[in-house]
């Protein structure tokens, strides 16, 4: 690119900011709060003394945050594809952490790094392959630490926090066929909708993109914030009572942020 030609795509990204922020605050002003919420919430961790040798923490400080502080540009430049693909890295950063730290918890950081090579999301509901018996005792953990919100959820915990990475991963490869009566989807499905309907429920047109007139979209971006500030909750909070690396305060308050979370995906249902 030129350099006038990159000046002019600059302004472009700048209008395109103007107008979606004008657009999100006078359709859905509750997703500006809930974005600001999810960075607060990983903020409050990062001030911590950090442990070199937990791979949670390190995910929390080196992933999670910095992607969190991305998430209102990407809303701003309208690009859906990319806040599901930054939510679902957020939510497995977080497990794969756990998991390390979980059980192996003496070892060095380059060690639980190379065993995590081999962690796979999808064995935590259905395990066949080597070391089941540590995905097992792991999903049980996560379930015991935070049982008191299977009610809440309608599902055990750790079920719900996978439903919320394997929904974003359908969004995001190009093809999948989902639980609901074997629908085909994923990208190439979403792209045939928005053709088929002409409003599509995600944009699949160039990116960054005006918001102005797809309610969709922000209903999409409004939906993968609230639970991916659950799905990041739920974690440090499992991660902070299997480890005893939260006091009770810290956890009590951690506790109240899950129940805030919850308690906006209720009315998000109510009012949507």
């Amino acid at each position: 690119m030129g350099g006038q030609v990159n000046k002019d795509f600059c302004n472009l990204i700048r209008d395109f900011c103007i107008s979606n922020d004008e657009y999100v605050g006078s359709r859905m002003p509750g997703l500006t709060d809930e974005l600001n919420k999810l960075i607060g919430d990983v903020d409050k961790f990062i001030t911590k003394e950090f442990d070199e040798k937990s791979l949670f923490e390190y995910a929390l400080r080196f992933i999670v945050h910095p992607l969190a502080y991305s998430m209102p540009l990407t809303v701003l430049e309208c690009m859906p594809y990319h806040l599901f693909y930054t939510a679902r890295l957020i939510i497995e950063s977080l497990m794969v952490g756990l998991y390390e730290d979980y059980w192996n918890r003496d070892w060095a950081f380059c060690e639980k790094l190379s065993d995590a090579a081999d962690f796979r999301m999808g064995s935590l509901v259905n395990c066949n392959g080597p070391k089941c018996d540590r995905y097992v005792k792991l999903r049980q953990g996560i379930n015991e630490a935070v049982g008191w919100l299977k009610d809440e959820l309608g599902m055990e915990p750790v079920d719900f926090i996978y439903e919320v990475y394997d929904t974003l991963s359908k969004m995001i490869h190009p093809i999948t066929r989902m639980k609901c009566g074997g629908t085909i989807s994923g990208a190439f499905g979403i792209a045939l909708t928005a053709f088929a309907y002409e409003t599509p429920p995600m944009r699949v047109v160039l990116q960054p993109a005006e918001c102005k007139g797809d309610d969709k979209v922000l209903k999409a971006f409004y939906i993968t914030i609230t639970h991916t500030r659950l799905a990041i909750n739920m974690l440090i909070y499992t991660w902070g009572s299997l480890m005893g690396k939260l006091s009770n305060e810290e956890l009590k308050d951690v506790r109240r942020r899950i129940k805030d979370a919850v308690k906006t995906m209720r009315q998000q249902m109510i009012e949507h």
